[in-house]
């Protein structure tokens, strides 16, 4: 390692293999004898300094196996000066914790965009169509009875996992896992069983999310390129971890691949045809229904984000699956999308938001 250069690393990581010490134990000599220490990339080589945040954040994606073993809580990096390859000064940096994505991520970019609400209504319609998957919705959840709490706990869930600190997102990850592990049922058309934990219905609810995010809001006009798509199923990638997988589809191939050789499982049964009409027309209060548009508006909302399922799933709802109904649904994805957009993001940018924007206000 070259004399005079900088390295941070993750607390617990080693300085390459010669280290002689794990690095939050290296808490050694006179700070005195290095010049203002400048944060590098927590990997296997050392480079120029870029500013403290760009280096962790950018830079260190590209760590320790194109950061999939990173930890992403970085709040703690230490800064080591190597003086005649002996370490010689170690200062603790204290950085906002980023969460498992960061504000560069393309995952901040979609799960932000107004086509969420779309995005989201699509991915219940598409999980319903997997037998088991809505077997255990139909006999675990509470949607019926409270579909609007439903909603607004998937959402708040997303929230947290996605901009809220590492620890939070974990957090929210283990207390799903931990109701998932009691929770399991036999589905009733086909007499199977099923435990809600089986990584394979994981993985689904999972893909229809994702996908359903990602395209919608690529149809409704948020513009990224075949790279940044890619590059946010990668990133969901630790978003699967959270409920217990250790794998899922990183790339927009592996995503079509992954729907494509579903297709044999999957039917609508009469507890998704159930689920649909519920998506379609929920129940609301009758001030709501009688003094508001909130119901036009709401079938508004859900027959665009059914038009915009892919086409197999449409027809295996008997609904057109033609490509004019594709056009249209785009059609009203933008439209929506445009309207939104008109409103200033400080009032469109929910709690979760807010809060991590401040948080990371610092950097």
């Amino acid at each position: 390692m070259p004399v005079g250069e900088t390295l941070a690393v993750l607390p617990g990581k080693k300085i390459f293999d010669r280290a002689p010490a794990r690095v939050d134990q290296v808490v050694t000599g006179a700070l005195d004898r290095t010049k203002q220490l400048e944060v590098l990339e927590a990997g296997r080589g050392v480079d120029r300094a870029l500013p403290g945040r760009e280096a962790l954040l950018k830079r260190g994606t590209s760590a320790f196996g194109n950061g999939k073993n990173i930890d992403s809580d970085i709040r703690h990096a230490l800064s080591v000066h190597v003086w005649h390859g002996g370490v010689v000064a170690a200062q603790q940096i204290d950085l906002p914790d980023p969460g498992l994505y960061g504000p560069d991520s393309v995952t901040w970019r979609v799960h932000s965009d107004p086509s969420m609400a779309l995005g989201g209504l699509r991915a219940l319609l598409l999980q319903a169509v997997h037998p088991l998957a809505m077997a255990g919705v139909a006999q675990h959840s509470d949607f019926r009875g409270d579909p609007w709490g439903r909603l607004f706990r998937t959402a708040e869930y997303v929230g947290v996992t996605t901009y809220g600190t590492t620890q939070e997102a974990r957090r929210a990850g283990a207390k799903v896992r931990g109701i998932h592990r009691q929770l399991g049922g036999i589905e009733p058309e086909s007499g199977q069983a099923y435990r809600v934990n089986d990584p394979r219905l994981l993985t689904w609810v999972h893909c229809c999310e994702t996908e359903s995010f990602l395209s919608t809001a690529v149809r409704c006009g948020l513009r990224l390129t075949k790279s940044e798509q890619d590059r946010y199923y990668a990133e969901q990638v630790r978003g699967a971890e959270l409920v217990g997988l250790t794998t899922a589809p990183d790339s927009v191939q592996a995503m079509q691949d992954y729907f494509q050789a579903m297709r044999p499982e999957l039917r609508v049964t009469a507890e998704a045809w159930k689920a649909a009409r519920f998506v379609l027309i929920p129940p609301m209060p009758t001030k709501v229904v009688l003094g508001t548009p909130a119901r036009p508006a709401w079938l508004a909302l859900a027959t665009a984000s059914a038009a915009m399922l892919p086409r197999w799933a449409r027809r295996m709802y008997r609904l057109p699956g033609l490509p004019f109904t594709d056009l249209g649904a785009s059609a009203a994805g933008i439209a929506l999308r445009s309207g939104f957009l008109v409103v200033p993001g400080a009032l469109r940018d929910g709690p979760q938001v807010k809060a991590a924007k401040k948080r990371l206000s610092g950097l």
